[in-house]
């Protein structure tokens, strides 16, 4: 009786353990699920936040860049109210509702000037902000916290006035045939390239905005005179007849461009608005080597900055150099006048193909001389146009190893520092953008990359 006995009883502690073992069990599963929701429930009410964080402050911006297009013509508090409605209709349109939203607020800030003794005019500052409430699903659950997390975004934004010359190559060279990409063909020339990318670029910009069309080839023209709410069916009419011929008078584009942009229409802008030049180009500057003071006319240059001599062959390489440099000093005085000069090269990536340039007099006299001059060597053109248009933008990043930098790269382009200032004495003045490409098809997206550059109008 007692083995039966011991028996029975050690069957129901082994039961009953095993009982006990899956209540544990249960117990711990039940506890780790709810652990998972937990977890769970806050990543999803972490994930919420932060994308209402993020279109909120889409909204936010986006609000803040079009308020900023009322200032000119508004008084303060219409500026306030139609900024507030502006928000509340960005956020909206994001799927946040009025019982989301506890507080907008639309400040107007005291002028930015770079002369204090400017007069400040009524308004050229906003600061827009919007604090909204995203729902949660585990922090509205636990006892002590609020059912929704907190979200702010701020953004300022100034009626910096924007004006632009569109500065394009209409050279001979511009008809040289390249790959269709886009365009409907059969048969594509850059200029078709570069006609749909000027149309992008005048296209971005608004009625407060002022522009201009200048192309140059032997000369330079005015297309489209500096203009305030330019007409864009007349600037686009004018892209669209553009005809390429001659040579690469950039000297003389420049020098249009900068007369442009220092017209009358444009007297009422301050240092803290924005005045761009846009420079395209697919060649360094070229003249008529058989008649080199022929068009494109020959710019002046300070006394004493390469001097011609006698020798006809010597004078024409001036000539050249001269041309360049012309350019270069025009780029610089734009900067003075607190223009940003950008540019875009149209052409491959210079290559050093070469350690010597070949003596174009066929004798020694001037073989030294050539070996530090790349202008005349066919082989060293890419060089030099990359330089020469980076150093016009004053892009300090592509200046990095220029001659005038450490470290320098060959080939030297031996412009004299009586001529030309070296890339330090520009650094501390406005730095452009240039960007370079051996597609054509290209032109349109690096257009509009300087473009919206240049029409940005948050400041934080």
């Amino acid at each position: 009786m007692k083995s039966r006995f011991s028996s029975r009883n050690l069957q129901a502690l082994l039961h009953s353990s095993s009982c006990e073992e899956r209540g544990t069990f249960l117990v711990i599963m039940a506890g780790s699920f709810l652990v998972f929701l937990a977890i769970l429930g806050f990543a999803i009410d972490v994930a919420k936040i932060q994308a209402t964080q993020l279109r909120v402050q889409r909204a936010v911006d986006a609000s803040a860049v079009a308020a900023t297009y009322l200032i000119e013509d508004n008084d303060r508090i219409n500026i306030q109210n139609t900024a507030e409605k502006i928000l509340r209709d960005n956020l909206h349109a994001t799927g946040i509702t009025d019982s989301e939203i506890p507080a907008l607020t639309v400040e107007i800030l005291p002028p930015l000037s770079a002369n204090p003794l400017d007069p400040p005019p009524a308004v050229r500052r906003l600061k827009i902000s919007a604090q909204v409430n995203s729902p949660t699903i585990l922090f509205s659950i636990i006892p002590g916290f609020q059912d929704s997390g907190v979200v702010y975004a701020a953004a300022e934004s100034t009626d910096k006035r924007v004006a632009a010359v569109l500065t394009l190559d209409v050279s001979g060279s511009m008809l040289d045939v390249v790959p269709c990409g886009t365009l409907p063909g059969p048969t594509c020339r850059k200029i078709d390239h570069l006609k749909v990318a000027a149309k992008a670029f005048v296209d971005l910009f608004g009625p407060q905005d002022r522009l201009a069309l200048v192309t140059f080839s032997g000369t330079a023209n005015v297309a489209y005179p500096m203009t305030k709410n330019p007409d864009k069916q007349a600037l686009e009419n004018a892209i669209d007849g553009l005809t390429a011929i001659g040579y690469t008078g950039a000297y003389q584009g420049l020098l249009t461009a900068r007369g442009e942009m220092n017209s009358a229409v444009n007297n009422d802008l301050t240092p803290t608005d924005s005045k761009s030049i846009v420079f395209v180009s697919d060649g360094a500057p070229y003249g008529d080597n058989g008649a080199p003071t022929s068009a494109p006319a020959v710019p002046p240059v300070p006394t004493g900055c390469l001097n011609l001599s006698g020798n006809s062959t010597f004078n024409r390489d001036i000539y050249s150099k001269r041309r360049y440099i012309g350019a270069i000093a025009q780029a610089d005085l734009a900067r003075d006048e607190n223009t940003v000069v950008h540019a875009i090269g149209l052409g491959p990536l210079g290559t050093l193909t070469g350690s010597v340039c070949p003596d174009p007099a066929g004798t020694s006299t001037f073989s030294s001389y050539q070996q530090s001059d790349p202008f005349q060597c066919s082989g060293f053109d890419d060089i030099v146009k990359t330089f020469f248009l980076a150093r016009l933008t004053n892009d300090q990043a592509a200046l990095v190893g220029n001659p005038y930098g450490s470290p320098a790269i060959p080939p030297n382009p031996d412009f004299p520092t009586s001529c030309v200032a070296t890339n330090a004495a520009i650094a501390s003045k406005p730095q452009g953008r240039f960007y370079q490409t051996a597609n054509a098809s290209d032109l349109t997206a690096l257009l509009l990359a300087i473009g919206r550059g240049i029409r940005a109008r948050l400041t934080k």
